[in-house]
């Protein structure tokens, strides 16, 4: 009993000894990582080569690191737990490298003893295209050049001594070994990561949005990747060897993205592009009942499904359809609640209008603009059969019902319609429709109109509404109320005319002559001219067009002439002058371009493209007109107004943005209306009253047609 007691002692004395022994190896407590090597280089060369082992489990202490090359043990020269340096013995043969760490003991891999050896691969990351340089020796040949591969793909040499390669790596190489080739010979280096960016998701975005690059070679630490789009850092939120997630920067533009690992640029062939925030235009119906299908309109929403994001009282909706660059469409679920309807595109949101759980709601009103007595329609849910028990108001004042059932109403816009929200009301329920109804539409002022020139007949407005039209020797005045008489008669020529202040400026042949408000006529001294078309900037002076000469300025205090360096002009539409002295014209009557020329400057295409008229809305940079406009104008808000006659349109640039719009398109014809359904023929020439409305002279028609959009 006493010898078996001491037998007891002994084990756990033994035990502890072991235990405070691996405490001190390892003073985390943690398992020691087993015996693993993950890569060696170079597998050949010399005796005294230096033979780097990369792994896990190594020990810091050099002694306790045997390495035999064939069974002979090599000189330790450096350890880590991950990296050990070890000398090629110089007794040793080609044959297998083994490592002994304690009990532990793993194969490294072969080692040829040979002339050629690889040392060295720097830099070991990079993308397609990059040089690597590659040191070691033994890579002259007297009977073919050396070769190199990279992850087996051969790389083109760009440089070679017998101890230096310089190679560029190869497009697809993907991450692997370097090998260099001499006279049969094979000497295999360092593992080289390949870089490369393959995807960029999603690719349009702004400030903040979450970027995920897809591809190879990145740092599985987060801090090890720099990105940037030109020279804005992104912030790298997640990372791993084939996928980055970043947040795009403060001040980020349009461009590619880049990637620098360890020094060296990775550039993406994919470029980024920065987009303006959505925005929510409308959405159709503001209120309804559990399954009601809701259109979003606006602008900037992703033709990406997952890349859209909408939600009713910060709950998320799923798509009902795929989306459009300008439409979303969803479908309102049960147990969400009423509240605001907000889109997030790539992280970009706008907040929109409140969407309210209810049976009463609108859908649809048709047209959406109209004058007093059009007749509406309103499309939605939750009406009444009984007519007395809807009540409709357009901007608060009350609209006569002609007919209605459950999902349609039918009302006559009101004498006093102004622009404003359109409400139906239903048993205490209220809905207003998706946008504001406007007080928009056509009408005729006069269509007695006599003597007219189909190339130079032009229309002006004065302050208190007087329209005045000039034929080919006369000026007729037309009343606010369509009564027309002759202002001034008996001139040579006229060919073109503008308005400052009540007083009226003609070009009549060869001389320029102003009108009084009396229809007193005088001539306004001037060099010799020939001018076609006319008109007045806000100080007073001329600015005329002669075709292939361009625009010329008349300074009316001294009556000098100077050309204006517009080039080419149109002697047919209307020019604009800006109030800071830029001019706006038409390059020419069968293309669709606007010319623009800042002060001092020379005058360049500004809208449009030779040769490419047709229709389309969008940045000015790639809108497009059709062939020949007829007239420009300039808005009280500093807009410029297009008559693009052959797309029978009225355009709008709004120039702090330079995006062109669509104010009304119409079908040739002879017909009043709301924008939706009335029709002109030939313009020749608009006039911009202070409400922002315009007048078109329809020459086609021998009329004055009043287009209201207020």
């Amino acid at each position: 009993m006493k010898n078996s007691k001491h037998s007891i002692g002994l084990i756990l004395l033994s035990a502890l000894l072991m235990f405070f022994s691996c405490e001190k190896d390892n003073p985390s407590g943690e398992a020691a990582p087993s015996l693993s090597v993950e890569q060696y280089f170079p597998n050949s060369g010399k005796a005294g080569t230096l033979v780097t082992i990369k792994g896990e489990g190594f020990s810091t202490s050099m002694a306790e690191n045997i390495v035999e090359f064939s069974g002979v043990m090599a000189e330790v020269f450096s350890a880590t737990s991950t990296e050990l340096v070890v000398l090629a013995p110089e007794s040793g043969s080609t044959g297998k490298i083994t490592l002994k760490n304690g009990s532990q003991t793993t194969e490294v891999g072969n080692y040829t003893y040979q002339s050629l050896s690889v040392s060295r691969v720097s830099p070991a990351n990079g993308p397609a295209g990059s040089n690597i340089r590659i040191t070691g020796e033994g890579f002259g040949s007297l009977t073919q050049p050396a070769k190199v591969t990279i992850n087996d793909s051969v790389a083109l040499v760009v440089n070679i001594s017998d101890t230096l390669i310089v190679a560029k790596v190869p497009s697809g190489a993907g991450t692997g070994v370097v090998k260099v080739l001499v006279d049969e010979m094979e000497s295999t280096g360092a593992i080289f990561t390949y870089q490369e960016i393959k995807e960029i998701k999603p690719l349009t975005g702004g400030k903040g949005t979450q970027i995920t690059l897809t591809g190879e070679g990145f740092e599985t630490v987060k801090e090890n990747n720099h990105v940037y789009f030109n020279d804005k850092q992104a912030t790298v939120v997640e990372a791993s060897p084939e996928k980055l997630v970043i947040l795009a920067p403060e001040g980020i533009e349009t461009n590619k993205v880049s990637v620098v690992i360890n020094g060296q640029k990775t550039v993406s062939d994919a470029i980024f592009s920065v987009v303006p925030l959505p925005t929510i235009s409308s959405v159709s119906p503001l209120s309804g009942p559990v399954g009601a299908e809701i259109t979003i309109k606006g602008s900037t929403f992703s033709t990406i499904a997952d890349e859209n994001k909408v939600l009713i009282n910060g709950k998320e909706i799923p798509l009902e359809k795929d989306p459009t660059s300008t439409e979303l469409v969803v479908r309102y679920p049960a147990n969400i609640g009423s509240g605001k309807i907000e889109v997030v595109v790539n992280d970009q949101k706008v907040v929109g209008p409140e969407f309210v759980n209810q049976d009463l709601g609108i859908i649809k009103v048709s047209p959406e603009s109209g004058l007093a007595g059009t007749e509406v329609t309103i499309e939605g849910t939750g009406f009444s059969h009984d007519m007395l028990k809807n009540k409709v108001s357009f901007n608060g004042v009350a609209a006569q019902i002609t007919f209605a059932d459950e999902k349609s109403i039918k009302v006559i816009a009101p004498t006093n319609l102004s622009t404003g929200v359109l409400k139906v009301e239903v048993g205490g329920l209220s809905a207003e429709a998706p946008q504001a109804f406007r007080r928009a539409g056509v009408m005729t002022i006069t269509r007695d109109l006599t003597s007219l020139d189909f190339n130079y007949s032009k229309i002006v407005i004065d302050s208190h509404g007087n329209l005045y039209v000039s034929g080919s020797s006369t000026i007729t005045k037309v009343t606010p109320e369509g009564s027309t008489s002759v202002f001034v008669s008996g001139l040579s020529g006229i060919v073109g005319m503008d308005i400052l202040n009540d007083v009226i400026y003609i070009a009549d042949w060869n001389s320029v002559k102003k009108v009084a408000a009396d229809g007193t006529v005088t001539t306004i001294p001037t060099a010799p001219i020939g001018p076609r078309g006319l008109t007045v900037d806000s100080k007073g002076d001329l600015y005329y067009s002669s075709s292939w000469s361009g625009i010329s300025k008349i300074t009316v205090s001294t009556g000098t002439v100077q050309s204006m360096n517009t080039g080419s002009a149109s002697d047919k539409c209307r020019i604009v002058v800006a109030p800071d002295g830029t001019i706006y014209h038409s390059f020419d009557d069968y293309q669709g371009i606007i010319n623009r020329t800042l002060p001092g400057a020379r005058g360049l295409n500004w809208l449009g493209q030779h040769e490419g008229y047709g229709y389309q809305d969008g940045p000015v940079s790639t809108a497009k007109l059709a062939y020949g406009p007829t007239a420009l104008g300039m808005t009280a808000e500093g807009n410029l107004i297009i008559m693009d006659s052959n797309n029978l349109a009225l355009r709008q640039v709004d120039l702090k943005e330079q995006t062109v719009s669509t104010l009304v398109k119409v079908e040739r014809g002879f017909e009043d209306g709301d924008l939706s359904s009335a029709k002109w023929g030939s313009i020749n020439d608009i006039t911009i009253d202070k409400e922002g409305n315009v007048y078109l002279l329809d020459v086609g028609q021998a009329a004055i047609r009043k287009v209201i959009f207020k």
